[in-house]
Order: C-alpha cells, then sequence, then structure tokens
C-alpha cells in the first residue's frame, strides 16, 4: 500500500480517526500528518504522537494552531521526537510554546539525525528561546543542521535576540532559507544580517 498524505484541519478529531492515525503510523503508511486547529484531547494527541515515535515513514509532522497548548503536550512530543529518527520537518505553528517550551524540545531535536526544517512561527518565543534555537544550525557528526527555518510573528524577540541569531549564522550554518516576517527587526539588526549572509556565499 502506497504511504499517505494525512490532513485534518479545524475539526474535531473522534476516537476511530485518532486510533486509525496511530495504526497507521504504525504501520508506516504515512509520509505527512497535518493537524490544524483541531479539537482532541491529550490522550489522543499522546496516541497519535505514539505512533509518530514509532514510525520509520513519516517525513513532516505539522501540528498547528492551538495543538501545543500546554506544557505537558510540549512534552509530549519531545518524548516522540527522543525515539523518531524519520522527520525532517516539524512545524508547530502558531503553538504556547515560549521560551520554557523551546527548551524542553532542545534536547531531542538537538539529538535528531534527520531533521532539516523547523516552524516555530507565532510560538510565543522570546531571546532565550533564540539562544536555543541557534545550536540548532549547524551540522554535527549525528544529525544535519536546519536548511529552513521559520520564526515569523515572534515580536517579544528583542534586537539582541535577533543579532545574536544572525552572528550565529555568520559562523556558520546550514541554512537555505529563514522566514521572519511580522516582527521587530530594526535597522541594526539587518546589518547584522547582511554580515551573516555576506559570510554564508
Amino acid at each position: 500500500m502506497n504511504a499517505e498524505i494525512i490532513e485534518f484541519l479545524e475539526k474535531s478529531i473522534n476516537d476511530d480517526s485518532v486510533q486509525k492515525i496511530a495504526v497507521q503510523l504504525r504501520e508506516n503508511k504515512i509520509t505527512a500528518l497535518t493537524i490544524r486547529q483541531c479539537y482532541l484531547n491529550d490522550k489522543a494527541l499522546w496516541n497519535i504522537l505514539r505512533g509518530v515515535s514509532k514510525t520509520t515513514q513519516l517525513l513532516q509532522l505539522a501540528l498547528s494552531v492551538g495543538i501545543l497548548n500546554s506544557p505537558n503536550r510540549v512534552q509530549i512530543l519531545s518524548s516522540c521526537l527522543s525515539a523518531n529518527r524519520s522527520l525532517s520537518s516539524l512545524s508547530i505553528h502558531g503553538s504556547e510554546l515560549g521560551d520554557s517550551g523551546m527548551k524542553v524540545l532542545l534536547k531531542n531535536l538537538l539529538r535528531h539525525p534527520g531533521l532539516v526544517a523547523l516552524d516555530v512561527g507565532d510560538c510565543r518565543l522570546g531571546d532565550v528561546a533564540v539562544n536555543y534555537i541557534k545550536e540548532l544550525l549547524p551540522g554535527r557528526a549525528n544529525r544535519r543542521g536546519l536548511q529552513y527555518l521559520v520564526l515569523s510573528a515572534n515580536p517579544s524577540i528583542t534586537a539582541y535576540g535577533w543579532t545574536n541569531l544572525f552572528m550565529a549564522m555568520s559562523r556558520g550554518c546550514c541554512l537555505h532559507t529563514l522566514c521572519v516576517d511580522f516582527n521587530l527587526i530594526g535597522d541594526m539588526c539587518l546589518a547584522s544580517l547582511a554580515v551573516a549572509l555576506s559570510a554564508h556565499r
């Protein structure tokens, strides 16, 4: 059976659907899974992410707009990432993540061998989270560095945070795409970005 792309958008996900997703994940029948602005309880999310932790075929996972709305759910995702080795793309855009949530995810993101795309736009991140994210930029012997990073709509990141990120980019990274729209980035930060881009050529 060919692997599937599964999407749930703005709906309530019932127990039957949760069980079907979990089984398909364990049977390696899903390559991309999107759950966006849906209602599901903690147990349902745990069942789905337990399937994510066991699959070897899932490449893209998107849990966007309100799915990660508590520290407990962020911890569930982190535990899943500790076992999964197939993902290349993770989107948690529009989550209640914050700096503390980014710290929870960082340990297992750093250990993930294949993740090259991360969307943490509109996740209430600040300068502390940027310190964590910059650790994901360079490749290491046990993992690939980020090639695609979305930090859109995180206005709590200050000029200090952006400069810190751009300077880290200038010291070597794998990024091809960086999205920073809907943020407060001043001229001095743009100058730092220009330096980083020049060094990145």
